[in-house]
């Protein structure tokens, strides 16, 4: 790709993701935190060959859904405990890519104990592969919205919800999107934010009563890759509460 010029806008979609507590494991047991990361790796790498969803064509003639798969449109890129993955452009395929990938992504993770936490938003980004140079406020923006909410789980932009609205709908490959208030960093009241519900595709896995609690939760396997609850700081047991929340309110 040539080199950006001062004026030039690229918009499209960008996600971030990051591990919770991966730093103190990589610190405490760097094994077991390589361990974490090539599970995760792996199912990036088969999540983006497998995952492919179909859309009409717009206009007032109506055309045969056309087959996409979201390894086509997606660039991903992973340092250590981070994820960041954007789209080549701001198209339809390009957002249901990106949103089906990021939901079957967290719900994989989750099943394998993997504690992701991650945003997708919609704005100008700049990048350069020969150089690997990577910016723009869309990454900025995805880095924040991903870091300040206390829970494992993923959060969109206005823009992003704005334009599934056309794809929600039951027989969509796509999870919807839904509305959860969260607890976010430096401010006392929760906010009401737009998130996946990524819980919709994998609600016969869940092999544990109901309700849950912050307990049940991390119990259920996060435990044998982060050791026991006790030595969980309050504030990563909110997290892990805020999480059983949002499972309970889906599985009812």
């Amino acid at each position: 790709m040539d080199e950006k010029q001062p004026d030039s806008i690229d918009n499209r979609y960008v996600a971030f993701f990051d591990i919770l507590g991966m730093s103190d494991l990589i610190l405490q047991n760097h094994p077991k935190a390589w361990d974490v990361l090539s599970r995760l790796s792996r199912a990036m790498e088969a999540g983006l060959q497998r995952v492919k969803f179909a859309v009409a064509s717009e206009g007032k003639t109506p055309t045969p859904e056309l087959e996409y798969k979201a390894a086509d449109y997606i660039r991903h890129f992973r340092f250590s405990d981070s994820v960041l993955m954007f789209t080549h452009g701001e198209t339809a395929p390009d957002l249901l890519s990106i949103v089906s990938f990021c939901s079957q992504l967290f719900a994989h993770a989750f099943q394998l104990c993997v504690p992701l936490r991650g945003a997708i938003v919609h704005g100008e980004f700049w990048f350069n592969l020969e150089h690997n140079l990577f910016s723009g406020p869309a990454l900025v923006r995805a880095y924040r919205s991903a870091d300040e909410p206390q829970w494992l789980g993923v959060t969109v932009d206005d823009t992003v919800s704005t334009n599934m609205t056309p794809y929600l709908n039951p027989s969509s490959l796509v999870s919807p999107i839904c509305e959860w208030d969260l607890k976010v960093k430096n401010e006392i009241q929760p906010k009401r934010l737009k998130v996946l519900d990524w819980i919709t595709s994998i609600k016969g896995s869940f092999k544990v009563g109901k309700p849950l609690d912050d307990r049940q939760l991390y119990d259920t396997g996060f435990q044998k890759i982060f050791g026991p609850f006790e030595n969980l700081d309050a504030k990563a047991r909110d997290k892990y509460a805020t999480t059983a929340a949002f499972i309970n309110s889906k599985l009812s």
